[in-house]
């Protein structure tokens, strides 16, 4: 029974699934042409048990869906965020009281984006074989060696968080991964998705169609579950904003129909007096380079101090939009973040 196909078997594991006060998940999943991940799989993991339930089977899956929503019941993942994406769009559910054992790792000191394989090693001394990580998950029937293979990705997990527990416990940083899953569960803002792309725009008008392209692209691809790239590549949105003549640009003439009208609407915008006074601040910001670079090297020396990665207080981002937004724009204006390198921050900002 450790795969479930059957609607008797499921229930079953949502009986046991009910008792517990805490389980280990994972999923499997492709995402190569949507926009969020496409549940194939779903594993569940004790001490003393382990299951795969299979997704494409015609199954009644509300039992599941309750127990999942329960916020009493410990959901621990590694590396949780697409399986979070990948759960709310199969199940229409947002994961409650989830533990991370990636995020919960990292602060505890054991390394940059550690994998589930490493914590296994450096903690129970017990070496993963990840041989099958990329076969085809869409496939009927699996193969013996997929269910094994997505059954070992959850029988360590409670024992991991177990021992992570204790460490964030020990080491006072339990509050500040609980606030880090808190965070976690919250939708991602795409309000600064500009930033990521292109932080020196040669004009307001640039900035402005840099900005609303993005944010376009971004709403189209989540409520028609299409890759962004797939909609409009990050080559022709340069193309598009470097030609500044919509029509004749080889790029727009590939795009879909359907969307050539909404590019032509947007090109046809003029900047705002805010995207013109924002425009002269990221000016300014990219002709002086040394605040920039003195904020990254306090954040380099707290990082160091607390035994973190410099990214996970900061990105260059954060720094970035905290100086053309202020701190309150970012994280680094929040919670811990605040406390260990904002506040800081604020300090120079305000002299």
């Amino acid at each position: 029974m450790s795969l479930i196909e059957t609607q008797d078997e499921l229930n079953l594991l949502c009986d046991i699934l009910s008792h517990q006060e805490a389980f280990g998940i994972d999923t499997e999943f492709t995402k190569k042409s949507t926009y969020y991940p496409q549940l194939s799989l779903i594993q569940f993991g004790g001490k003393d048990y382990e299951y795969a339930v299979d997704l494409k089977q015609p199954l009644n899956f509300k039992g599941l869906e309750k127990i999942l929503a329960n916020p009493k019941i410990i959901k621990i993942i590694h590396a949780a965020k697409q399986d979070l994406q990948g759960i709310k769009k199969f199940f229409n559910i947002d994961l409650k009281n989830v533990f991370d054992t990636q995020i919960a790792a990292t602060f505890t000191g054991l390394g940059d984006h550690p994998s589930y394989g490493t914590l296994c090693e450096k903690l129970l001394d017990v070496k993963i074989c990840k041989k099958t990580q990329f076969s085809n998950w869409e496939q009927r029937p699996l193969t013996e060696q997929q269910i094994v293979y997505a059954l070992i990705d959850v029988r360590h997990l409670t024992s991991v968080y177990e021992i992570l527990y204790k460490k964030l416990t020990k080491q006072n940083r339990l509050e500040w991964f609980e606030e880090e899953m808190k965070n976690l569960e919250k939708t991602e803002d795409n309000k600064y998705l500009w930033v990521k792309y292109n932080q020196a725009p040669k004009s307001g008008k640039d900035y402005a169609l840099l900005k609303d392209l993005l944010f376009w692209r971004m709403e189209i691809a989540k409520k028609n579950d299409i890759a962004p790239n797939l909609l409009v590549n990050n080559d022709i949105i340069v193309e598009l904003i470097e030609n500044n003549n919509l029509i004749n640009s080889e790029a727009f003439l590939k795009l879909n129909e359907g969307f050539k009208k909404e590019l032509i609407d947007l090109f046809t915008l003029e900047p705002t007096l805010n995207d013109i006074e924002e425009f002269k601040k990221i000016s300014a910001l990219n002709s002086n380079q040394n605040l920039k670079s003195l904020l990254r090297q306090i954040l380099l020396y707290i990082a160091d101090k607390l035994n973190l990665p410099g990214y996970f207080i900061a990105s260059k981002d954060d720094i970035f939009i905290t100086l053309l937004k202020g701190i309150n724009e970012t994280k680094i204006g929040k919670g811990w973040r605040y406390k260990v390198f904002g506040e800081v921050v604020q300090l120079i900002l305000e002299k």
